[in-house]
């Protein structure tokens, strides 16, 4: 396996052959950097599997990555969605326009995951509300986020990946 956060992503892509699956397990990380990892996964690996541990806040874009009947999550997995956040030092005039920003990033967002899952944008929208909304592997599979659970014993996942990271990780097989 070759596990990494973004800081080497770039590295695997240039010096490795298309992977046989994808592990992700992330509590977080910057949508930015989610947002490069999806696009290079969605363009160049989506007939790859994608076998989730954790997906919470960013990650759960990487995973809607792989096409949708290669999107496989642990069979306890909770997926964890809040509203878009961050910090801004500046006028107040530059403090309206990064609020609206955001707003419209959230509206980027809910598209993105409407199109990528059988949810309607309602629906998305109503579950980014605050505080976090946790969906449980029941709700993930009837929104459309996965098609198959897997167990966390199963073999096919090293017992060794199962940890807390703070940044998207990601494991290439």
């Amino acid at each position: 396996g070759y596990d990494f956060s973004f800081g080497n992503v770039i590295d695997f892509w240039v010096n490795h052959d298309k992977p046989e699956r994808i592990i992700l397990n992330s509590y977080g990380g910057y949508l930015g950097e989610a947002i490069a990892i999806t696009q290079h996964i969605r363009t160049y690996w989506a007939d790859v599997p994608v076998y989730t541990i954790e997906a919470q806040s960013a990650a759960t874009l990487i995973h809607l990555a792989a096409s949708p009947e290669n999107r496989y999550v642990a069979i306890d997995v909770i997926f964890m969605w809040h509203n878009m956040t961050g910090s801004f030092h500046g006028t107040a005039d530059e403090m309206r326009e990064y609020v609206l920003f955001l707003d419209k990033y959230r509206e980027t967002i809910i598209k993105e995951y409407a199109a990528s899952t059988t949810a309607s944008e309602k629906q998305i929208s109503d579950l980014m509300l605050d505080p976090p909304t946790y969906l449980t592997t029941e709700q993930i599979l009837s929104l459309g986020f996965a098609s198959q659970t897997f167990e966390r014993e199963s073999a096919s996942i090293p017992d060794s990946f199962i940890a807390m990271k703070s940044d998207p990780i990601l494991m290439f097989k």
